[in-house]
């Protein structure tokens, strides 16, 4: 190209460069995520609970697997909550949790397809 194109190339890319700039700093609240979501923060640390039975699972006896496992994973994760707190969650938000554990179990591992991974 010959400098004086090269010269009005230039000048537009900057210009749309701005813009786009310009654009991106005012919808930045919409695709940057608010440390601050509001709201009343969650009671119970569900996430705490669940990597502590993700942890048994790791171990060398694992995850309970005969009749009444599911019973069983209750009352670990039961256990868990009052050891950290005090307290836990009704037993229905427990069953919930340890039934989707039971579902996953009793399947066959196969890894989960990469588009239904949560982003980093």
């Amino acid at each position: 190209m010959h400098p004086p194109t090269l010269k009005v190339v230039g000048e537009r890319f900057d210009a749309v460069r701005q813009r786009l700039v310009r654009h991106l700093d005012n919808h930045r609240s919409s695709f940057v995520e608010s440390k601050n979501k509001g709201g009343r923060p969650p009671t119970w640390d569900w996430e705490g609970a669940l990597i502590h039975v993700v942890a048994i699972a790791n171990t060398p006896d694992g995850l309970p697997s005969e009749r009444g496992a599911q019973a069983r994973i209750e009352e670990i994760i039961r256990d868990w909550f009052i050891q950290a707190g005090g307290d836990a969650p009704a037993d229905s938000e427990i069953r919930k949790r340890a039934n989707g554990i039971m579902k996953r179990v009793k399947t066959s591992f196969q890894p989960l397809p990469a588009d239904t991974l949560p982003d980093s």
